[in-house]
């Protein structure tokens, strides 16, 4: 399952960048792991562990950083909730991390990761939702689209199907998890024989999965990674240990429906679990098939930019500011670094990607104030260019002949896929 979440997180990554909350996912399963632990004998070795894994993590993947917290936070505040409408007299029964251990992820991750203070609360506040709403929607619904501000790549409808497929099949579980105990109690006359630990672990990774959803909505960018990742996991966890306590009339609970069910068809569970983990590998095979075959399974090019970034540095002394697609400026960084060199990445957006592809346009502003060079990938002609936030403009692969005739541009190298223009001052 978790080699399965693994691909998943790696769809659409090129294997020229070094994604580094990759490694911050693996140590997410290694902090449920350890948890895991703890609930079935708690330990000091446990406890050190769990810490050197999120201090790992913290220094890998703020994301990974904040499910961890996450996972905690809604533990704890679960059990808060359930004593504070009577169905517990001691919470202590299912926490095995008690607030302490929580605050001090908190504070450390609050006062030392700068991300949430130069990124994050820079940026949310200045997003247009409404736009981030049509941008999720156009990749599920809408026909591939050439404008600035809502491009998407041609995809073929197989793989959206099987996409939107994949994405309900994990969500499945986990809603009916949540339905089930309002359902047992209205038409059963039941509870659960889940063990209440595991129970709450559950419900907290279901109300992370909400949490991380709604903080990169806030930040810009509907995303669904956590389920992708961790439901595979979770599903399985619940079909694992699902079952129902069934009650006389007067109140005495019978032997448990799990234990009956055991005793009498102990293969059944199982090979649920197993058909769910089949399922799952299967369909994520085709969807990386469909994505290779449609050459859409990584909008970020595998051009080799090794050349051009040797030239660049070479006749430019300083750090050059340089305006480019994610992929490229990152291909150009890791060049720069092996020279301990520095690049100032320049990022296209709506107002910088119309102005140079239009070489007649005079908005009164002067592209050599903002850049030095633009680098262009000739060979990302369709799958888009990749700016902050997780925006995508169209190719610039096809607009090359309007760069030439920009009179704030000057062609200074053409050997190999990229080029590069020299930005001139025109005022």
């Amino acid at each position: 399952m978790a080699s399965s979440a693994a691909f998943d997180y790696s769809f659409g990554i090129s294997v020229n960048t070094i994604f580094t909350h990759a490694f911050g996912s693996a140590l997410y399963f290694s902090f449920l792991f350890v948890y895991l632990m703890l609930l079935r004998k708690k330990s000091l070795n446990a406890y050190v562990l769990l810490v050197v894994v999120f201090v790992g993590a913290y220094f890998f993947s703020y994301v990974s950083a904040v499910w961890m917290i996450a996972l905690l936070g809604f533990v704890l505040l679960i059990g808060y909730a359930q004593k504070l409408v009577g169905r517990r007299r001691d919470d202590s029964t299912i926490q095995v991390v008690g607030p302490s251990l929580f605050l001090a992820f908190f504070v450390a991750f609050v006062a030392f990761n700068q991300i949430i203070y130069q990124a994050y609360f820079v940026n949310f506040l200045q997003r247009d939702y409404s736009l981030v709403v049509i941008r999720f929607l156009s990749g599920i619904i809408a026909p591939p689209n050439q404008a600035a501000l809502t491009y998407r790549a041609p995809t073929i409808w197989p793989l959206t199907a099987l996409n939107i497929i994949y994405t309900a099949f994990l969500v499945f579980v986990p809603a009916i998890f949540l339905a089930a105990p309002v359902f047992r109690r209205t038409r059963l006359g039941g509870r659960s024989a889940m063990d209440p630990k595991t129970r709450v672990l559950f419900t907290a990774m279901i109300l992370s999965a909400l949490l991380d959803s709604t903080l990169y909505f806030l930040y810009g960018f509907l995303d669904l990674k956590y389920v992708s990742i961790m439901f595979p996991l979770l599903s399985a966890g619940i079909l694992h240990h699902s079952g129902v306590v069934e009650r006389k009339p007067n109140g005495i609970a019978n032997v448990p429906y799990e234990k009956k069910f055991e005793a009498s068809e102990p293969w059944r569970r199982e090979t649920i679990v197993t058909l769910l983990v089949i399922a799952l590998v299967l369909m994520n095979l085709g969807r990386f098939g469909l994505a290779i075959q449609s050459n859409n399974f990584s909008r970020f090019s595998n051009t080799n930019a090794t050349p051009s970034s040797e030239w660049l540095l070479s006749h430019f002394q300083g750090s050059p500011a340089v305006l480019a697609d994610m992929s490229t400026l990152g291909k150009l960084d890791m060049y720069a670094s092996g020279l301990n060199r520095t690049v100032t990445e320049r990022f296209y957006d709506p107002f910088w990607f119309e102005y140079v592809v239009t070489p007649g346009r005079d908005s009164g502003v002067n592209l050599a104030e903002y850049a030095n060079f633009l680098m262009i990938d000739q060979q990302a002609s369709t799958l888009g260019t990749d700016t902050q936030l997780w925006s995508v403009l169209p190719p610039l692969g096809p607009q090359v002949a309007n760069l030439n005739a920009h009179p704030d541009l000057a062609l200074v190298y053409t050997e190999g896929a990229v080029v590069i223009y020299a930005v001139q001052r025109t005022s």
